[in-house]
């Protein structure tokens, strides 16, 4: 996707993406940028939040209070103890961790060039190093998924300019904010597979309820494997899994993704 209007294009039913865009709220008030939260603003109209909707959750919410820990749900955990090489994504508050096991280290690498690269890239690089360790060398289409790089919007005289010129193109600097919580795995996943990769965090957010107030869980998979290239540089097929779990206006909200090698079907036996 080459925005956050096109991520939430993906989502089935207006509950899924009012989560989707609450989620992301929350991360644009914790990083203070006025320009990112106006971004969220803008995708608000589309995406079916009320102006009443985001001034109480911005009402409730304070920048500069230490964010309370939240242990991990067992719903999420359960898949990190496994052989699966497993991801986890918690938003809290506002503030984005993200988790590898074991397993996903040892088959990717470390996680800091994925992030660095997902939350800082240098203007207009198009050259990453392949896998998370630097094995190879990979050109990555940063504009194909959002994760662009672009100037600061110019001076505008009208709020309508003012919002075509920081809205949704695909360069926007202010977009990568949100978009890099995501789409942070698409580093590691080919080319070709990344548009169904994605169904995935679609199908994912679309299972969400409206008016729900407890925690939401749901959980999915892809029918068919994609190709992720592992720290020696080399792309095997997966199988991939999801979980999220979210509570109530997503002021916290977890996903989880597990990549297993994926088994071809047995032949058939002759006789």
């Amino acid at each position: 996707p080459r925005c956050p209007s096109m991520i939430m294009a993906h989502i089935e039913g207006a509950a899924g993406r009012m989560a989707l865009l609450k989620h992301w709220l929350f991360i644009a008030l914790r990083s203070r940028s006025c320009a990112t939260v106006g971004n969220v603003m803008l995708l608000a109209h589309t995406g079916g939040l009320t102006l009443d909707n985001i001034l109480e959750l911005v009402h409730t919410f304070d920048a500069g209070e230490a964010v309370v820990h939240c242990p991990t749900p067992p719903f999420i955990a359960e898949w990190e103890a496994g052989n699966a090489a497993v991801f986890i994504r918690a938003q809290n508050e506002g503030r984005l961790d993200w988790r590898p096991n074991p397993s996903f280290r040892a088959a990717f690498g470390e996680l800091d060039s994925l992030r660095t690269f997902a939350l800082t890239p240098p203007p207009r690089r198009r050259q990453v190093p392949g896998g998370l360790t630097g094995a190879g060398a990979d050109t990555m289409l940063t504009g194909h998924y959002g994760l662009g790089t672009g100037a600061l919007p110019p001076q505008t005289a009208t709020p309508a300019a003012a919002a075509q010129s920081i809205g949704m193109s695909e360069g926007d600097e202010f977009n990568r904010v949100l978009v890099a919580s995501e789409v942070l795995l698409l580093n590691v996943v080919h080319e070709e597979d990344r548009a169904r990769f994605m169904q995935l965090n679609a199908s994912l957010w679309s299972q969400m309820r409206a008016g729900a107030e407890h925690e939401q869980m749901a959980e999915s998979a892809l029918t068919e494997p994609v190709r992720v290239r592992l720290s020696t540089g080399v792309h095997m097929p997966c199988d991939v899994r999801g979980r999220i779990l979210i509570h109530p206006d997503s002021r916290r909200t977890w996903t989880c993704i597990a990549l297993a090698p994926h088994a071809p079907p047995p032949l058939p036996s002759v006789e």
